[in-house]
């Protein structure tokens, strides 16, 4: 919140799944049938296109949205992320109301691959 004005900052974008009966699923479990079924990556990706087209749907483009990610499970910044950035533009989102969180469980190993991702997401959003 933008305190001194009382105003929304931002908004973090948040995956849930509701069973039919309306329980809600942990994320965890959802992330852990991903991986196990090694489809993480197309989780990953369908989480971070749902998180601009819900917002943008919900009329939040004037705010940041904060967008979590798995950047284990992105291999090549250029070919994994195209479809994210393309949802972007096509929505025509502010560059710099997008904000990219690395997924907190993630244990980041190779430095130098997130900072490539890191990189291309910024060369994207000039």
């Amino acid at each position: 919140m933008k305190l001194e004005r009382k105003e929304v900052y931002g908004f973090e974008c948040l995956i849930r799944v509701v069973k039919r009966n309306g329980e809600i699923l942990s994320p965890s479990y959802l992330f852990e049938a991903a991986r196990a079924t090694d489809t993480l990556f197309f989780l990953d990706r369908s989480c971070r296109e749902v998180s601009i087209k819900t917002a943008a749907v919900k009329g939040l483009k004037n705010h940041k949205i904060f967008i979590n990610f798995l950047p284990t499970v992105i291999y090549d910044p250029v070919f994994c992320l195209q479809n994210t950035i393309k949802w972007a533009f096509q929505l025509e989102w502010s560059p710099e109301n997008l904000v990219f969180e690395v997924v907190e469980t993630e244990n980041i190993k190779d430095f130098e691959h997130l900072n490539k991702i890191l990189k291309y997401y910024r060369k994207n959003g000039e």
